[in-house]
């Protein structure tokens, strides 16, 4: 027996196999993260594309709201109020295929409450002249200002909804009516 020889360990069964199977587990373990990482990445990245297409559609939906809240009862051209009651339901109606259940609910009371509000300026200008200044006649403000809170209550609720709905958590824009 040669001096080198002598000095060797002697190899056993376990650690020829162990290596490899070591290494083998490794590489699996980097490929299912990898894996993990990428599919995550894809839902976030879906996430945020439907995210971007709701606000979106909740901003068409409350510059319509906006529109037909500051509406003027006695314009120098009287304006169409069913044409901002239709680009609501037209809002509202893609709500179902991207918003959530509350959502689309809050939406629909919205549109009602638009609806009334629409018939209400309708009403007033059709039974009454202008008040004093170009106000709403005596008679007929009760009727219109209910109806004016009622849509800006909606509103404020849908908002609250929305903001849920793509998971905003700031303090602003918190409910404005009472």
């Amino acid at each position: 027996m040669t001096r080198s020889s002598r000095y060797r360990p002697a190899m056993s069964s376990t650690s020829a196999w162990i290596t490899p199977l070591i290494t083998f587990g490794g590489v699996l373990l980097t490929l299912a993260v990898t894996v993990w990482i990428d599919h995550r990445k894809g839902r976030r990245d879906t996430r945020f594309q439907w995210t971007t297409h709701l606000l979106t559609l909740y901003r068409e939906f409350l510059v319509a709201c906006n529109e037909l809240r500051k509406a003027e009862i006695w314009p120098e051209t009287p304006g169409d109020t069913a044409t901002i009651v239709k680009q609501l339901r037209d809002r509202a109606a893609e709500a179902p295929f991207l918003a959530h259940r509350d959502v689309t609910s809050r939406m629909a009371d919205t549109v009602s409450s638009a609806e009334k509000l629409a018939d209400a300026i309708t009403h007033v200008r059709e039974n009454s002249t202008p008040g004093h200044g170009g106000h709403v006649d005596e008679r007929m403000r009760p009727v219109y200002e209910s109806a004016l809170r009622a849509f800006a209550v909606s509103i404020d609720d849908f908002v609250e909804a929305a903001r849920s709905d793509i998971d905003v958590r700031s303090p602003f824009g918190r409910r404005t009516s009472s």
